[in-house]
């Protein structure tokens, strides 16, 4: 039986393959994110940028392990040197890894806020893009003590450590947990919320829009007046004549009263020329019960619609005619939404799950006394150190597999016949 289940030879051949196809995919990459960036949505972009961060410290990382590697081949025998390259790629290959581990928490925590705070989500601006300067300074930051503790040891040809092995067990726990654990835990928490989001995925929010009834207390005529959370040109204006009338068995005999307007009925009086106009009644009137009456008859300039109480026959027909194919659109858009996000935490899970096995190995050697320690030598630990430093560095060319497959592979939608007759909207 052989000593390691993969002989030196093989081992340095697949980390050759890795580098070199990790660096040509990532690459690849930016080549052809100059010809897609300006076909996606903002929010799009935001994952973008993240992930063309990530690839950025990918490349560096699997450059500098493409540098080790290729040492034995540049015949440096100066130990100075050496002892130069030791330093600067595990310090690369550290901080590198540490940052795509976080900049995966900022895309969860970009997920959860687009599910959970669609309005904040639309206000993002810069702020993923500040988080990931913060996160490469603070990486560089805590990784920096490699730059000291890295040495190049002459007897073995490889890169060992200063410190002693208490220190070093400390050092290595403390970066194993800030680096991996800390962002694994909160990735989790986030996903699984997202996972658990049934409500947003259900409730269709193209046709409810609320209004907000604000009270504008007055000495004069102590009426109450309508505050819309939209503009008034998103509707018909009503210097326009809109055919429209709103009144609300809640208001008092003083509130706002618009006549009913209608079409078929000759003797209908127009609607006032102005929102603010108010209609006094007389004393009669106020026993009387007010009806709660919308008439839409007509939406020409905005596909936003407004949901309530009951519609008159014209306004339902209106509503009926545009229901249908709204709805369509907007379950395949969900169906859309809902495969890109499995997508992404399939993604997320398999680039979590090849770095999981190097760091657990990593937190056992640290943790448990050298004299228990399994000899490593022996042919099953040797493989699994093996599989697991291999699994450690592919997952460094995972995100070119991740933009390729979530950003690039996003079908663009199409937009209705209603749709392109309607005036932008951000809700949309």
């Amino acid at each position: 039986m052989p000593d390691r289940a993969l002989s030196p030879f093989a081992m340095r051949m697949s980390l050759y393959v890795i580098c070199i196809g990790g660096i040509i995919l990532n690459i690849a990459v930016f080549c052809k994110r100059k010809f897609r960036t300006k076909r996606q949505s903002y929010t799009t972009r935001v994952s973008l940028q993240l992930l063309c961060f990530m690839a950025i410290a990918d490349t560096i990382s699997l450059a500098s392990l493409l540098l080790v590697l290729c040492t034995q081949y540049l015949g440096i025998e100066n130990e100075t040197t050496m002892d130069m390259i030791c330093k600067i790629d595990l310090f690369f290959i550290h901080s590198a890894s540490a940052f795509s581990i976080w900049c995966w928490l900022i895309l969860s925590a970009v997920r959860y806020v687009a599910l959970y705070k669609p309005y904040a989500h639309l206000r993002l601006n810069k702020e993923p893009v500040l988080a990931v300067i913060f996160i490469a300074i603070m990486s560089f930051i805590f990784e920096s003590w490699i730059l000291y503790d890295a040495t190049f040891v002459p007897e073995f040809r490889g890169c060992g450590e200063k410190f002693s092995e208490e220190v070093e067990k400390r050092f290595q726990i403390a970066e194993i947990s800030w680096s991996y654990f800390l962002p694994l835990i909160i990735i989790t928490v986030l996903d699984i919320k997202v996972l658990c989001c049934h409500s947003i995925w259900v409730t269709d929010w193209t046709l409810t829009k609320s209004f907000d009834y604000g009270i504008n207390s007055s000495n004069n005529n102590s009426s109450k007046s309508i505050k819309r959370k939209i503009t008034v040109d998103e509707c018909i204006g009503i210097d326009s004549s809109p055919k429209m009338s709103l009144t609300n068995a809640n208001f008092p005999s003083n509130a706002i009263k618009y006549s009913s307007y209608d079409d078929s009925s000759p003797t209908a009086t127009s609607p006032p020329t102005s929102a603010n106009t108010v209609c006094p009644l007389s004393a009669g009137s106020e026993k009387e019960k007010i009806s709660s009456k919308i008439s839409v008859c007509s939406f020409k300039k905005s596909p936003t619609m407004f949901s309530f109480s009951s519609f008159t026959q014209g306004g339902t027909a209106a509503l009926k005619s545009l229901k249908n194919p709204i709805n369509r659109q907007k379950s395949k858009k969900r169906q859309r939404q809902m495969k890109i996000l499995r997508r992404c935490l399939c993604i997320t899970l398999l680039d979590l799950g090849m770095n999981l096995p190097n760091y657990l190995l990593r937190l056992y050697v640290n943790l448990v006394p050298a004299e228990q320690l399994p000899d490593f030598e022996d042919f099953w630990f040797g493989m699994i150190q093996d599989i697991s430093q291999l699994l450690y560095f592919a997952q460094f060319s995972l995100n070119a597999f991740y933009l390729v497959c979530i950003i690039y592979d996003t079908p663009k939608p199409k937009r209705s016949v209603y749709q392109q007759n309607s005036r932008p909207s951000r809700y949309y």
